[in-house]
């Protein structure tokens, strides 16, 4: 085997290449986007929603139909959100006694067809998002 003498010492950092790759990196990316912080003055005990609910992992192949069918089981409903193409949906009761029922469990086991069912989570949904500052 054969060794291979080195030429000269390594030249590292700045001293060969002027600036380091990092610096010349940042110089071109945009500054960081700061955090957006959501505005809830309005809302000085905490954004409530009280006749809504959202409802997470829902399956893709869950119908309207079968969707209302169990969520009517609380109390009436007045408005039915649906994307099941996103697993979720929001559904809007005409009372607040009826959210307070769908929210004694958090995770639901849900028929989405006549022979499977899955767990679906309902909680309360989250603030809305304002315009971005």
């Amino acid at each position: 085997s054969r060794r291979r003498r080195s030429r000269s010492p390594p030249v590292r950092g700045r001293e060969r290449r002027g600036a380091s790759r990092d610096s010349r990196r940042r110089a071109r990316s945009p500054p960081p986007r700061e955090k957006r912080s959501h505005d809830h003055r309005a809302f000085p005990d905490g954004y409530v929603e009280r006749r809504r609910i959202f409802v997470g992992g829902v399956p893709k192949v869950t119908t309207e139909e079968r969707f209302r069918a169990y969520f009517a089981q609380f109390g009436e409903i007045d408005k039915l959100e649906l994307s099941a193409a996103r697993s979720f949906g929001f559904v809007s009761y005409v009372d607040a006694e009826s959210v307070e029922r769908a929210l004694e469990k958090r995770m639901h086991q849900f028929n989405h067809t006549a022979y499977n069912s899955t767990f679906i989570e309902v909680r309360r949904p989250k603030a809305p998002r304002g315009p971005p500052s």
